[in-house]
């Protein structure tokens, strides 16, 4: 779950929402919003630590 401040959901409310448990859950980084949008992820060089992190609850250690 990418938290944002205004939607005002819980990760417990995003699971209920959506079927599926919440395995990570990230706040805003700053910057990758707007690479993302305008030049692709890949651009980024090395993920910021808080999306790595996010990355790994979610994908297998080898791909990771």
């Amino acid at each position: 779950v990418r938290h944002r401040g205004w939607s005002g959901l819980t990760a417990h409310d995003v699971a209920d929402i959506v079927g599926v448990d919440v395995v990570g859950e990230l706040g805003t980084v700053s910057q990758v919003p707007r690479v993302a949008e305008t030049t692709g992820i890949r651009t980024l060089g090395a993920l910021p630590r808080a999306l790595r992190k996010a990355v790994r609850c979610v994908l297998p250690q080898e791909v990771a």
